[in-house]
């Protein structure tokens, strides 16, 4: 930890993980940051555990796609000093988001009109059920399912493109790799299944 920075972070992601044994971390990212809106170079990062902000010292930075950064902070040595810090918020100075911008004005849709309408997907082909809008200021996220497991799109106007209120029908252009980040463990799981599926399968047959 270092004395107290000037400025404000903007808050970019949580801890999700220890990464390897040398005290570095996994911070899942925000949906709004990209690579691109990262400052070329940082020297603390601030993490906030229970209503606490700490500024740490950071060492070492590294993106991970998709949409993680792997961090090793000053004072964070091993997986047992990553472990009090899971969950924690992590803020950056310098870091740029896309605007908040009101979903009645750009897209004409109210919060009450979403549950149930299908999300497209202009680039896939994508059609799912979106569930909700959620208010989570300073940014507000879109719930729609794929195969039964939730995914978050963030209300920024890049993602949504267009609101047929006839149809129910929201047309979005989904970045790359926000499917892969919500149904990676589906997929892993699905994997699992059928190789002991085939085990059993072949062990009947001996």
């Amino acid at each position: 930890m270092l004395k107290a920075p000037a400025g404000s972070p903007t808050w970019v992601g949580f801890i999700q993980k220890p990464h390897g044994l040398n005290g570095r971390l996994l911070v899942h990212l925000d949906n709004t940051v990209s690579k691109s809106q990262w400052p070329t170079r940082f020297e603390h990062v601030w993490l906030e555990t229970r209503g606490q902000k700490v500024p740490y010292r950071c060492l070492e930075s590294q993106f991970k796609v998709p949409g993680g950064l792997i961090l090793h902070l000053e004072g964070v040595n091993s997986p047992m000093d990553v472990q009090p810090l899971l969950k924690s918020r992590v803020g950056i100075e310098g870091v740029r988001i896309a605007p908040v911008v009101s979903s009645g004005a750009v897209w004409g849709f109210n919060e009450d009109d979403l549950p149930g309408a299908i999300l497209i997907d202009l680039s896939s082909g994508l059609r799912a059920v979106l569930v909700r809008l959620h208010r989570r200021p300073p940014q507000d996220f879109l719930e729609f399912t794929v195969n039964e497991q939730p995914v978050y799109l963030p209300l920024v106007p890049n993602f949504v493109r267009q609101w047929d209120p006839v149809l129910r029908e929201l047309t979005v252009s989904l970045p790359d790799g926000l499917l892969d980040l919500y149904l990676s463990g589906e997929s892993e799981s699905g994997e699992s299944e059928s190789g002991e599926t085939e085990s059993k399968t072949s062990h009947d047959a001996d």
